[in-house]
């Protein structure tokens, strides 16, 4: 089969190895560079921690198993675990009922001492009486670009064909096939469309007369946006994820972290230019400076407003928009867990299968023209 993948993250790369290690003719058409969109711009925490409804929460921990068992050993896949220190009142009660939750669901979840928590990341500074502390061991994180190299390697490898600066305009289709033009003045005539252009999703879909809601990425402190601040390398004795009260942790790579809180959002603004010198990037700074002994030197030395890809009800859309149009629509938040088992579960659907897992998320239910869709923001920690 001709299938275009349209947009080259991790999911349309995970999407196009898969696709081509099975012999199809792939090729992927991206408006920018390799990982360019939504995946430069991720905390990349790998879990099925709090997702809800249980279709979601099993779509992810599938999700998990799939990359612990392909990403374990790799340089772009760390299985750290994940430390979540509560010290407020309304982050005690939702810790201590989602870890109920999970480990009635079989998720791997415990509580454990401030030694114990200590023990795994030393240089967190935890009083003694801290007594809302969970460890969630299977957890861990991804560094995008790497793995965007090794998914590439893979395409590569299968003959995938991958062009670049090629930003879609045109969607020519019938039941038999499309015609894909692009704005360079490519044409590619192909059996099926696969569409994972992450925020995009709602552009490229009206294309084909069937536009799937998104949640917008210029609304001021909603679904869509969040600050992401990564410090300059530091001497700080930290391996796992953390999810703080104050705020959200995780190793960037040589000896950098990424901070994030979402508590912090809520003037979050993708249209504003934000510097080093933003209120917020300093308040993630000197949380982190007093959360991590040695911390007190930290700099930061990125600072940006990240933008989620989001459905407009804050759940995937994976499935065909239509049975008459050869065009396949994959978007989701939390698309670095899912990636690898998409390219899964998307291929065998091409094939002819159907993944009845995917059936609580398919493109239909957002067509509705008299339903209002609200996605939840992110306000607790632990919820980007």
């Amino acid at each position: 089969m001709k299938i275009a993948i349209i947009g080259a993250g991790v999911v349309g790369m995970s999407v196009a190895a898969e696709l081509g290690q099975r012999g199809h003719s792939v090729v992927v058409l991206e408006a920018n560079g390799l990982g360019s969109g939504t995946s430069s711009t991720s905390f990349a925490w790998i879990n099925s921690n709090g997702k809800s409804p249980r279709p979601y929460f099993d779509l992810n921990y599938l999700a998990l198993q799939k990359m612990t068992e392909r990403g374990t050993g790799s340089d772009w896949f760390i299985p750290s675990g994940h430390v979540e220190w509560a010290n407020t009142t309304g982050h005690k009660a939702d810790l201590r009922a989602r870890v109920a939750r999970l480990q009635g669901y079989g998720y791997p979840a415990e509580w454990v001492t401030p030694d114990e928590a200590r023990r795994v990341g030393p240089g967190l500074k935890l009083a003694d009486d801290a007594d809302t502390i969970a460890w969630f061991p299977t957890e861990g994180y991804v560094y995008p670009s790497l793995m965007l190299v090794e998914l590439n390697r893979r395409a590569l490898a299968s003959n995938v064909t991958t062009h670049y600066s090629s930003n879609v305009v045109g969607i020519d289709s019938s039941a038999s096939g499309a015609t894909v033009s692009t704005a360079a003045g490519g044409q590619y005539d192909v059996d099926l469309v696969v569409s994972c252009v992450g925020r995009w999703t709602g552009e490229l879909s009206a294309l084909v007369g069937h536009r799937v809601p998104m949640v917008s990425t210029t609304e001021v402190g909603g679904a869509g946006v969040g600050y992401l601040a990564t410090t300059a390398p530091i001497a700080v004795d930290y391996r796992p994820l953390l999810s703080a009260s104050e705020l959200n942790v995780r190793p960037a790579g040589g000896g950098r972290f990424l901070l994030q809180s979402t508590v912090l959002d809520a003037d979050a603004d993708s249209t504003a230019v934000v510097g080093l010198g933003h209120p917020v990037a300093r308040e993630l700074r000197d949380r982190f400076a007093a959360m991590f002994t040695n911390g007190e030197g930290a700099a930061i030395e990125s600072f940006v407003v990240g933008q989620r890809a989001m459905p407009a009800d804050g759940w995937p859309v994976v499935g065909q928009v239509d049975p008459s149009v050869p065009f396949y629509a994959v978007a989701t938040h939390s698309g670095v867990t899912l990636s690898l088992a998409l390219g899964t579960w998307v291929a065998d659907e091409i094939e002819g299968a159907r993944v009845a897992l995917l059936d609580t998320f398919r493109p239909a239910r957002l067509f509705d023209p008299a339903a209002t869709f609200v996605a939840p923001v992110p306000r607790l920690p632990g919820e980007q």
